[in-house]
């Protein structure tokens, strides 16, 4: 019998000091080699078809980048000046209040980013989001409507600093959506190029 509770106690000091190395040697997930969190935030000046004409757009989003490859971010964009929307609608010289129209968007937009480690790197990517279009015609009454909005994009990143980066893009933003009056959906789409800043951690 003593032979017995002895050999217990030495089974039971043993498993003990086994679990304490291996508490020692636990680390959480998130301190992995294998895995690399980091953050930007972006401020972009968008030129943009707009039916006809050229338009200004400003926008701004935050962004989260995983193993310095993998970038998702939530973004805001916003008209920034008044051109291509009248022109679908005949001047009256009798009115003396100009059109006017106003046009929001919010999305997600997930990409990838190549040769993130080299002075430029180059990011496809795909915004996915929501946008309200408001419109004022001459003298009329103001019109609103809702539209999805897809925009696939490809930019190229001057990587200047670690904390600083500028950068260069194209590509083509899709109104998904029925249109108001002469407005149709696809007017509120077209080309785009854009210019931007971002800081942060890449």
């Amino acid at each position: 019998m003593k032979t017995l509770i002895s050999g217990l106690l030495i089974l039971l000091l043993t498993s003990s000091a086994d679990l304490r190395s291996q508490d020692t040697a636990h680390v959480p997930f998130f301190a992995a080699g294998c895995f690399e969190s980091d953050g930007y935030a972006e401020f972009q000046a968008v030129i943009s078809q707009l039916g006809k004409s050229p338009a200004g757009f400003t926008g701004m989003g935050v962004y989260w980048v995983v193993n310095h490859r993998f970038v998702s971010g939530l973004s805001g964009f916003m008209l920034a000046s008044s051109e291509g929307i009248d022109q679908y609608y005949p001047v009256n010289d009798t009115v003396s209040d100009p059109p006017s129209s106003r046009i929001w968007s919010a999305g997600l937009s997930f990409g990838y980013q190549f040769f993130h480690d080299k002075k430029f790197s180059l990011q496809p990517d795909l915004y996915a989001g929501w946008g309200w279009f408001r419109f004022t015609p001459y003298g009329g009454n103001e019109l609103s409507r809702h539209f999805g909005v897809l925009w696939p994009r490809v930019n190229s990143t001057w990587n200047a600093h670690k904390n600083f980066r500028l950068g260069l893009g194209i590509g083509y933003r899709a109104a998904v959506g029925q249109g108001i009056g002469a407005v149709k959906s696809t007017d509120l789409g077209g080309v785009t190029g854009q210019i931007f800043i971002r800081i942060g951690t890449f």
